[in-house]
């Protein structure tokens, strides 16, 4: 059966001529706030789901740019439907956490040497540091295995705080990898920059579901959907 959300995306899509071929990952902006849902949906099966598992590989695709709109919205569509079918051995929960990892035995894996190594030491012992401006991003996957989620964070008082951006950032050109043999766990860490310093009708497209339904109706309405 169809869920009622991928029905109404289907028929957002065919009104403005995107794809309904495969899947589609869909971010849907508030303008002028910092409030958005995203939506991952498989079009072929009628099915919704909580991230794409596989980093997004092409530019996304932005709507008519009115600052006048009360919505925004960027996409990807016709995304490969086979990783959602992927068994992953990770449940929904584990790919929603609000925690960076899965525990505090991680190794480094492979280091290179960075000038922000204390920023990354900072961050994965969880203890002591803040980090205004950065945000880092955790891609969690099965150890040589598939993608189970892409989540930001920021540090703040020695606590890593899973946040959501909508606003522009820039990466910067440092990464850590780690591992966790006791839950077959391999974490890549890379650090951004927040550039998001006002409210303004920046976004961008992410590979996992932040949904929220009071948005989700009220744009799907507008859209006649």
């Amino acid at each position: 059966m169809t869920d009622d959300t991928v029905r109404k995306l289907r028929s957002f899509c065919e009104k403005k001529g995107i794809s309904t071929t495969g899947a589609i990952a869909i971010t849907i902006h508030r303008n002028r706030t910092g409030d958005f849902a995203s939506i991952i949906a498989n079009f072929d099966d009628g099915t919704v789901h909580t991230v794409y598992p596989q980093a997004f590989n092409k530019v996304y695709n932005e709507g008519p740019v009115n600052e006048s709109e009360e919505f925004l919205y960027c996409y990807q569509a016709e995304l490969d439907t086979a990783p959602l079918n992927v068994q992953t051995g990770a449940s929904d929960k584990e790919a929603e956490s609000p925690l960076a990892f899965c525990c505090g035995n991680l190794v480094s894996y492979r280091p290179i040497r960075t000038q922000n190594d204390r920023t990354f030491e900072d961050f994965v012992r969880g203890f002591k540091g803040d980090a205004p401006g950065l945000l880092f991003e955790v891609k969690r996957q099965v150890d040589n295995g598939p993608l189970i989620s892409t989540a930001f964070f920021e540090l703040r008082g020695g606590q890593r705080i899973r946040v959501e951006p909508t606003g522009p950032i820039s990466k910067i050109h440092s990464f850590k990898n780690y591992k966790c043999s006791i839950h077959n766990r391999f974490f890549g860490v890379d650090l951004y920059k927040n550039l998001y310093m006002n409210q303004a009708h920046h976004m961008r497209c992410i590979a996992f579901a932040k949904r929220d339904t009071a948005i989700e109706d009220a744009f799907f309405e507008k859209h006649g959907c």
